[in-house]
């Protein structure tokens, strides 16, 4: 290596000698100068030379393509439920704070079971707060056909709200489980201590809605349509916090419940007075027989009737059809009418005219019977009956809207 470096520098320095017209003898800063040229350069030529080469930059590869590897199945992880007939299918357990029921269901059937428990539970409850009402209704329906109409709207209230109320049972759980044979039974626990907390927040809610109903209050007296708003405003609020109230006293025997924020008794009583003054027209009616059966039946109903000076005008338009029907005629009528605000010609509403059965159904007027003037003036009755029915019913809700 070091005999490479000199031959490389004395061709340097001959080449510098070349160099010019003609020779010249170098001086000695020349000769040292050119001398550490030429060694710079070859320097360079020697590492250029033998330097290594440069690494070629490696290609990515390809990865690999991994097999899987095969899962180990999973077995299903079994919730037994205990077999034998524990002691608490037969005599529930009692607890300070709780309440319990059990439920059964065919063997397997574990979800049913539950669920019934959690039936029985709610059924439970409901028997012991059977009892537990206001007494409101029983007063103000004593002040006439007003009060009546007032208590048969809160009936209605009442009905819807309970219905409410039980659907929100939901401070339950299933604490036991047992199978006995062909039967799977559970066992449902009521934590009264929860109920009765959640209970009081929303009976405290529904406190501050009745506490802005100042307006609907403030005006119940001032006509028929301001006393229907105000009790299906106030009514419907004040038949929620009774069911809740009612379960609260279930719940915490010892609890006090809080004041209602509104003179109910009061209030039913204006609306009471306002809506005894419902008087009635009738129009749309054709056959006068017919007109004197609907005059007779909304009468007997507690609504007022007068053809000369009315504040509603029930318009009403029955569709008549008859057929045969083995030996007899059968005569059907359904049909609707219109509420009318006779003063200004405002359409409140419009019911349906159906007869309302015992169990909650309803059906169109009819008439049947051999003899084909029978069968109408038997349709003529039901009809009349249905048209009253159907205004005591909704003209509440009609004119509270």
């Amino acid at each position: 290596m070091n005999n490479l470096r000199l031959l490389s520098v004395t061709a340097t320095l001959l080449a510098l000698a070349a160099c010019g017209d003609e020779p010249r003898r170098p001086n000695a800063q020349t000769s040292r100068d050119a001398f550490e040229a030429a060694s710079k350069a070859a320097d360079a030529s020697h590492n250029s030379a033998f330097a290594p080469p440069a690494a070629k930059p490696v290609e990515p590869h390809a990865k690999p393509v991994s097999t899987p590897e095969p899962k180990a199945v999973e077995k299903p992880v079994v919730n037994t439920v205990p077999h034998g007939r524990p002691a608490w299918i037969d005599q529930p357990p009692s607890e300070p704070g709780k309440l319990f029921a059990v439920g059964g269901a065919a063997k397997g059937k574990r979800e049913a079971a539950a669920a019934k428990a959690r039936q029985e539970l709610a059924a439970q409850l409901r028997v012991n707060i059977k009892g537990v009402t206001t007494s409101i209704d029983q007063e103000i329906t004593k002040i006439g056909p007003g009060g009546e109409r007032v208590g048969r709207a809160m009936s209605e209230f009442r009905n819807e709200a309970t219905a409410s109320v039980n659907k929100d049972l939901d401070c339950t759980r299933i604490v036991a489980e047992a199978e006995d044979g062909k039967e799977t039974w559970a066992l449902a626990e009521l934590d009264r201590v929860a109920w009765a907390t959640k209970l009081r927040q929303e009976i405290g809610q529904v406190d501050l809605k009745l506490g802005a109903e100042k307006e609907h209050v403030a005006t119940a007296g001032s006509g028929i349509r301001a006393a229907a708003q105000a009790l299906r405003a106030i009514g419907m609020l004040a038949a929620r916090r009774d069911a809740l109230v009612a379960d609260l006293i279930q719940a915490d025997p010892s609890s006090t419940p809080p004041t209602c924020p509104i003179d109910l008794k009061a209030l039913f009583e204006v609306c009471a007075k306002q809506l005894a003054t419902i008087t009635i027209k009738v129009e749309g009616v054709d056959d006068a027989v017919l007109l004197a059966r609907i005059q007779d039946a909304l009468t007997s109903a507690g609504l007022s009737v007068n053809e000369k000076s009315a504040n509603l005008v029930l318009r009403i338009a029955l569709r008549q059809s008859s057929r045969t029907v083995g030996n007899s005629v059968r005569f059907d009528a359904p049909g609707n009418a219109t509420v009318v605000d006779p003063a200004s010609g405002a359409i409140a509403g419009s019911l349906e005219i159906v007869r309302h059965l015992d169990d909650g159904d309803t059906r169109d007027p009819r008439g049947m019977d051999l003899d084909a003037a029978q069968a109408k003036s038997r349709l003529y009755d039901d009809a009349a009956k249905a048209v009253a029915e159907s205004a005591n019913k909704r003209l509440i809700d009609i004119l509270g809207k």
